[in-house]
């Protein structure tokens, strides 16, 4: 087993003191907190530096209807006010650890302030995608597990017409591309739309298995 360094003791023992009472949980050993918020996920990294002992901040939402084996930030990263700060001593880095876990908590209920439904989440990616195709891809999904299949379908003819603009935007993305087409197409007809339906819960269900979370009792929705 590896031995944990100071400073990430350090961290460590701030998250516990601040996080943990708002019922983040960390993700093994790492320096991952999340707030498993059914089908999204809070995410507290303490991002680690390759050159030297210390921690950045990143706080954002990860949409679990789109899991593809990984905790992402669909929304949110760096914290403002969360530069890199260095590891000297314990006397010094210890409120530093202490600061970045409350800064955390501060951002984090922001998040389950901002998005506690699918609606709230509609609105937000509705008017923050900004024609970033993987954010457009997230708003045609909220989009039909809402009901308005018109506008998902829009959505993702607005990607494919993007692609086919800008083709060298988007490199080897032959996969992710034929997802967004076949997307489009199956939500033309009830039948599609429940298929699209169904496979959003079972990537929530999948995400949330992956990272062992308690399975949910009903629909994700």
């Amino acid at each position: 087993m590896a031995v944990e360094l100071p400073h990430s003791k350090l961290i460590t023992s701030a998250a516990r003191d601040v996080l943990r009472p708002l019922g983040l949980r960390r993700r093994g050993r790492s320096r991952v907190w999340l707030d498993d918020r059914g089908w999204w996920l809070g995410v507290v990294e303490f991002q680690p530096s390759g050159f030297s002992r210390g921690s950045y901040l990143n706080v954002g939402v990860c949409w679990l209807w789109g899991w593809n084996g990984d905790v992402s930030f669909d929304v949110g990263s760096r914290v403002k006010g969360a530069g890199f700060v260095s590891y000297e001593t314990d006397e010094q880095f210890a409120p530093e650890a202490r600061r970045f876990a409350e800064l955390a908590a501060a951002r984090v209920e922001e998040f389950r302030a901002a998005f506690p439904d699918l609606t709230a989440a509609a609105d937000y990616l509705f008017a923050h995608n900004n024609g970033i195709a993987n954010a457009c891809l997230h708003a045609a999904t909220v989009a039909a597990l809402i009901g308005r299949y018109d506008h998902a379908i829009r959505l993702l003819h607005d990607i494919e017409a993007d692609a086919a603009a800008r083709p060298a935007a988007y490199g080897d993305s032959d996969a992710w591309m034929r997802h967004v087409h076949e997307s489009a197409v199956c939500l033309r007809t009830k039948t599609g739309q429940a298929r699209f339906l169904a496979e959003r819960c079972e990537q929530v269900r999948a995400g949330r298995a992956a990272l062992k979370l308690p399975p949910l009792a009903d629909s994700p929705w």
